[in-house]
């Protein structure tokens, strides 16, 4: 008898975890529905994915950013201007095209004092180089070293597999 009311119980919980699982995927099906209704009527629905989608996508970022900062040796680069200087370094790079301090700030948005600030500390994690400023007064030159060009291609990576 005893084995009998343990099998009706281990019945309840997963007819009641069955219950809960289904609910779920009925509720998120719903919302998606729901996000679709509202996108027939109001713009700003339109296109929308799924909840349960952009909490995949979600998910997959904050974990492709940890992996960054792993890469990098340093918490919380993958959310610094550091990573906007080295993506934007790994473009020029590519164009064969030395980046001035002024036009690095313009194509990241950010004050140069800022700029300064993250481009001394990428020169001690040795991941960029400053050239000095020229005789002429023109503006020092910023480039990635093969040490920053390489961190930066294994970040890149990243979102191939993600």
């Amino acid at each position: 008898m005893p084995y009998h009311h343990a099998d009706q119980k281990n019945r309840v919980a997963k007819h009641t975890v069955f219950k809960q699982v289904a609910g779920d995927a009925i509720a998120d099906r719903m919302e998606a529905l729901s996000l679709e209704v509202r996108g027939m009527s109001d713009p700003q629905y339109a296109g929308l994915a799924s909840t349960e989608t952009l909490n995949a996508v979600a998910a997959t970022l904050k974990a492709t950013r940890r992996k960054i900062d792993q890469i990098f040796e340093h918490e919380g680069f993958a959310t610094s201007p550091a990573c906007d200087i080295v993506l934007e370094l790994f473009e020029a790079r590519s164009r064969s095209a030395p980046l001035s301090v002024p036009a690095l700030c313009a194509s990241i948005n950010c004050a140069s004092s800022t700029l300064i600030r993250w481009t001394n500390a990428l020169e001690l994690m040795q991941l960029v180089k400053v050239s000095s400023e020229g005789s002429d007064g023109s503006p020092a030159n910023i480039a990635l070293t093969e040490k920053g060009y390489l961190k930066t291609a294994q970040a890149l990576q990243l979102h191939l597999h993600e």
